[in-house]
């Protein structure tokens, strides 16, 4: 899933203190990219308001998905991915 010189980007806090990554399973060139802002106490802060700005309509999560798909769908949302048309796809488990 990892091309040469592609990236793996993981948003988020990890709630591990380690991370297992086999370096093997991809190509000999990639990088790995983990973005741990916002701190927990900031991101759970911004959850009321941004939920009540969707509430409201303010703000729609549609804008910031190019295309959702089921997991089970998870090599049609590699396919849109490798298109190089997408710029955020969901997987819904």
């Amino acid at each position: 899933m990892i091309k040469m010189a592609g990236s793996v980007c993981v948003y988020g806090v990890i709630d591990a203190p380690n991370i297992k990554l086999a370096k093997n399973s991809g190509p000999y060139n990639f990088n790995l990219l983990v973005h741990q802002w916002p701190t927990r106490a900031y991101e759970a802060a911004a959850q009321e308001p941004i939920c009540r700005w969707i509430r409201e309509g303010k703000l729609k999560f549609e804008d910031f998905i190019t295309a959702e798909f089921k997991i089970t769908q998870i090599q049609d949302a590699i396919d849109c991915v490798k298109n190089g048309n997408a710029l955020k796809v969901a997987l819904r488990f």
